[in-house]
């Protein structure tokens, strides 16, 4: 039985490509609250499991890994994105290479769902001018790729063996992964480490998989956690074109996400309850717990806002864009 918790992205401690992944502020209270509903489905009589691709899934607490720039690093990543590369204002038609890595008996095979996940990024992005075009889908089975850790020898394998295109081309892995239901590369790492880059997806995650908990707190309401609309899918491109998480760089101190139109959340928001975890502080509003940037779960996050578009576009340029980029 492949065992997981709950939850949407925990930024791990990794070293690659010399870049650190770290721990950011408040993820360890969020991660505890994901813990805790892990423990809330189980007692609210969940059967603890759900059949995906022939295998047997449960909740896991980490939605997702994120290599996470140092304050040095992220420095250059501002000064090269501004650096006169601004916004041309073209739609962004961007190649998506698949690879389905299945268990060597065919366990996790999600080909079937790919189209589907195709229309979930199309539908997420088409107001903020990128648009996913399929360019492959590869079936591949292998154990140790199946079941790498997030930074393994097994991941950097899968990818130098398997990758494909330049920096404009995504390449997406389905995989066990790891704890994690996803995780993704920056933009900016891309001239590091290009065999790297990419997103990894958790098979389970792809929509219309069922992949879905019913929860109780022990007070009204109770109700389903939802990782079965492909929005795993949605956040880890989202990294991957540029943006941090909402609650990033410091809980309620500036800068937050680099974003000026979120409001500054100290921690991630898990469901769909509304909150105010940073009264008064920069930016103020409540958090933004429907932005695909959170840790919500699948039905309640649904927007990009204005300025997350911006950044995403300006670090397009700036990074992936083969004819502007450094």
């Amino acid at each position: 039985m492949i065992t997981r918790l709950l939850v949407r992205c925990s930024i791990a401690v990794l070293l690659f490509a010399g870049a650190v992944w770290h721990s950011g502020p408040g993820v360890a209270n969020g991660i505890a609250a994901g813990a805790d509903a892990v423990e809330q489905a189980r007692a609210g009589g969940a059967s603890g499991t759900v059949r995906v691709a022939g295998l047997a899934v449960t909740p896991r607490v980490d939605r997702c890994a994120v290599r996470a720039p140092t304050a040095e690093m992220q420095e250059q990543i501002e000064a090269a994105a501004n650096r006169g590369r601004g916004d041309n204002g073209l739609p962004v038609d961007i190649p998506v290479y698949w690879h389905i890595i299945t268990t060597s008996s065919g366990g996790g095979n999600v080909e079937g769902l790919v189209a589907d996940q195709m229309q979930v990024l199309n539908a997420a992005y088409a107001g903020h001018g990128f648009s996913f075009d399929l360019a492959d889908v590869e079936v591949v089975a292998n154990n140790s790729w199946f079941f790498a850790a997030a930074g393994s020898p097994a991941e950097v394998a899968m990818k130098a063996a398997l990758r494909r295109g330049g920096p404009e081309s995504l390449n997406i892995y389905t995989t066990n992964g790891d704890v994690y239901l996803g995780w993704a590369t920056l933009p900016f790492y891309y001239r590091f480490s290009p065999s790297y880059d990419g997103v990894v997806l958790y098979f389970a995650t792809l929509p219309g998989t069922g992949f879905e908990f019913p929860y109780t707190t022990g007070e009204e309401p109770d109700g389903v956690i939802t990782y079965d609309q492909g929005d795993t899918g949605t956040h880890e491109v989202g990294h991957w074109l540029g943006l941090d998480h909402t609650f990033a760089s410091g809980g309620c101190s500036h800068p937050g996400d680099q974003v000026k139109d979120t409001p500054i959340e100290a921690e991630p928001q898990f469901f769909c309850a509304p909150r105010d975890s940073c009264v008064g502080a920069p930016f103020p509003g409540t958090d933004p717990i429907t932005n695909f940037m959170d840790y919500v779960d699948d039905v309640c996050m649904d927007n990009f806002t204005s300025d997350q578009s911006k950044r995403m576009r300006t670090q397009w340029h700036a990074f992936r864009d083969k004819k502007r980029r450094e």
